[in-house]
């Protein structure tokens, strides 16, 4: 399993804890961008990574370790097309 896939499953996991209006409150986001999260019609981006590791401690290191794979994921493309 990736790490995205790993902050996913946990986040959804806290998501089940705790009410969906006090997890968008932690991150700053909207309940309905939680949904589309949750829905998979929104991607895990860096920018939540960065979120979770600083507002939601208990899931910061998978936060951390996501984020990481997204921008090692954003480098390997960008050298694959310059090698073109």
């Amino acid at each position: 399993m990736s790490k995205v896939e790993s902050l996913k499953q946990a986040l959804w996991e806290y998501l089940d804890e705790h009410s969906q209006r006090e997890v968008a409150d932690q991150l700053g986001y909207s309940e309905s961008y939680l949904s589309f999260l949750r829905s998979g019609d929104r991607p895990v981006t860096e920018e939540l990574c960065a979120r979770v590791i600083e507002r939601i401690p208990s899931l910061g290191i998978l936060g951390y370790e996501a984020r990481q794979e997204i921008i090692d994921e954003r480098w390997r493309r960008m050298r694959a097309e310059a090698a073109r």
